[in-house]
């Protein structure tokens, strides 16, 4: 084996961290979401708190599945994005009715938030946002399955001493 211009380096998956610090912060982080979202509810079906705040978001191939089911206003009139007009928009930015300026007294209502807590028939949303922590967790949690071992092939070119 010859070690002129590169070098073999060795990478061991330590997965000692992710169970035994990783798990720790990652179940803090749920107790903490879960304890601040709790009470978000949504106000129900047909809701409108009015607000005239938007935000502006440009619509994407990337992010069109996740804003599908919400109100965007178009020419003064509100439009619900679905499967059949959202791709007329794809490439534009558009003024989109977000949960973050809801003004309506008992909850989020369906035009800041969207339909698509109809469509699965939750009402407090609240507790769904601990969904994203246990997420990372349990991807967290797979890596102390992981004991593979890698080899890279590092050319001493690339490196700057």
């Amino acid at each position: 084996m010859y070690w002129v211009g590169s070098l073999y380096v060795m990478h061991i998956n330590t997965t000692a961290y992710p169970k035994a610090i990783g798990q720790r912060t990652f179940g803090y982080k749920t107790k903490q979401i879960t304890a601040f979202m709790q009470s978000v509810v949504y106000a129900g079906k047909g809701t409108d708190c009015g607000t005239k705040l938007t935000i502006k978001i440009k619509i994407t191939n990337e992010n069109k599945k996740l804003l599908t089911y919400r109100y965007i206003k178009e020419n003064g009139k509100l439009v619900l994005l679905d499967e059949k007009n959202i791709d007329k928009y794809i490439g534009k930015e558009v003024n989109m009715r977000s949960a973050v300026y809801c003004a309506h007294p008992k909850g989020l209502c369906s035009v800041c938030l969207g339909t698509m807590y109809d469509k699965l028939q939750i009402d407090n949303i609240g507790l769904t946002g601990a969904k994203v922590s246990s997420t990372m967790s349990n991807k967290s949690m797979k890596k102390f399955h992981d004991a593979t071992t890698k080899l890279s092939r590092l050319h001493l070119d690339d490196l700057s001493l």
